[in-house]
């Protein structure tokens, strides 16, 4: 894994991790899902992991509405059972600020060290980040 000094692992971390899986497991058996994917279109979501299961029929999983409405381990509320509604969910705002505001500063970092990830990312899924074209600074 390549370390860049002003991002850490950070800016090629989901590339690297990638790229090991495939390594073990072999490519072919890994999907790639951009989370918001999950949010906005759960159904191609199912029939891509149903494809890449290769299962030949299926019917989506009767709790897939919910995650148009329903949020899973996300800021405060950590763990596979916690749940936080879409409606409740404010993005850039975390437990270890104290649920502060993330400062313009601390976003445009973060995007610039997301930068390379956030392409490849977006590449290898379809899903089209915004933070991705961003102007960093």
């Amino acid at each position: 894994m390549g370390y860049d000094s002003s991002c850490g692992y950070g800016k090629t971390l989901y590339q690297n991790l990638w790229h090991y899986a495939a390594a073990v497991f072999g490519s072919e058996r890994i999907l790639t899902i951009a989370q918001p994917q999950l949010d906005d279109q759960p159904e191609v979501v199912w029939k891509a992991i149903a494809h890449k299961a290769q299962f030949n029929q299926f019917e989506p999983h009767k709790g897939l509405e919910e995650f148009k409405s329903v949020l899973y381990n996300t800021q405060t509320l950590k763990g596979a059972d916690n749940t936080q509604s879409v409606a409740s969910f404010k993005a850039g705002v975390y437990n270890i600020s104290g649920n502060k505001e993330m400062l313009p500063e601390t976003r445009s970092y973060l995007n610039a060290c997301w930068s390379s990830d956030c392409l490849w990312v977006s590449a290898n899924t379809g899903y089209n980040f915004p933070a991705c074209h961003r102007r960093q600074g």
